[in-house]
């Protein structure tokens, strides 16, 4: 036989097990938060990381800041160094350091006697093949007791010789990088959608040439509730390229556009973070040839994340070693 159990002892029940779904709760949100909080935690000490990375990068002596000069090469044979008699002038070389023959699509060097330039720690003393490969750039000749070095790269059908120094005005005069507050929200889940394999894309360098460039897919995502998308360009081991346009350029961010990378997708999805947007070399250096965005990747978006514009000397200036 069942006894009915007194009201005030079931109000007493029945306030205890609120309490006790109440307190639950309560304890489930306060993990919740705290998980919350390690996850923002981990974010900006990674996007912390990338950022000291992006600048080391940049300001190692093989970097994008080091550049010196950057001269198209003619057929036959030239000198190149400091002085007044060089077809090839760049500083702080004072005078011939030797001589760049080209021949179709072969390039040679001709090292010129009592300077010392050198190849993998060892003297160049004899001609040396500098041909590069497509779209790369020739084997790395060091100067000036190791502070300069040269290469010769190709673009396209052209040949260049391209100088690097320790002492690049560039380099020394760096002002820094700055960049929007690191904002989680803008490391967006997005859909990808492969294009058939071997698809490529024109895209157009600052110098106007075009280049078919590998196409893997397209990458597409949710802001503010409107969809955009991007094309992605080939990366290393898997990655994408991103070379895109926003409404913030040539106002907080560089007038020709931005580059992120993203990782491999999974399952149909890739992560892009554009937190990790960041400047092209010739925002720093008018001796490089950047990519522009292609039309399909200029966002009708403001994207306030990544790095913005720099703020040093612009790279338009005729540098001069002192």
């Amino acid at each position: 036989m069942r006894i009915p159990m007194p009201g005030t002892a079931m109000m007493k029940l029945a306030i205890a097990m609120l309490l006790g779904g109440v307190l639950v709760a309560c304890g489930a949100d306060r993990d919740e938060r705290a998980r919350e909080l390690v996850r923002v935690d981990a974010f900006h000490q990674e996007n912390s990381a990338w950022q000291a990375d992006r600048l080391e990068r940049l300001m190692r002596p093989d970097g994008w800041l080091a550049l010196v000069s950057r001269d198209w090469l003619v057929p036959g044979r030239h000198a190149f160094g400091g002085g007044e008699a060089v077809r090839y002038r760049f500083d702080p070389a004072e005078a011939a350091v030797g001589e760049l023959e080209l021949v179709g699509t072969r390039v040679v060097l001709h090292p010129l006697p009592g300077h010392a330039l050198r190849f993998q720690g060892a003297g160049v003393v004899a001609p040396m093949d500098l041909t590069p490969p497509d779209a790369g750039a020739s084997p790395r000749i060091g100067f000036d007791e190791g502070r300069g070095r040269f290469e010769v790269i190709r673009r396209g059908e052209r040949f260049a010789l391209r100088v690097m120094h320790d002492e690049s005005p560039t380099r020394t005069g760096f002002v820094g990088l700055e960049y929007f507050p690191a904002e989680p929200g803008w490391r967006i889940e997005a859909d990808f959608h492969a294009h058939a394999p071997g698809r490529t894309i024109p895209i157009i360098n600052v110098l106007g040439d075009e280049e078919a460039t590998v196409n893997p897919g397209r990458i597409e995502f949710e802001r503010d509730g409107e969809r955009h998308s991007l094309e992605a360009l080939e990366g290393p081991d898997g990655t994408f390229f991103v070379v895109y346009a926003d409404r913030t350029n040539g106002r907080d961010t560089y007038a020709g556009g931005r580059f992120l990378y993203t990782a491999p997708p999974e399952d149909g999805r890739v992560v892009i973070d554009f937190n990790r947007g960041y400047n092209p070399p010739c925002a720093f250096s008018a001796y490089t040839t950047c990519p522009l965005p292609p039309p399909e990747n200029r966002l009708d978006l403001v994207i306030d994340a990544g790095e913005r514009a720099y703020a040093g000397p612009s790279p338009a200036a005729a540098y001069q070693l002192q």
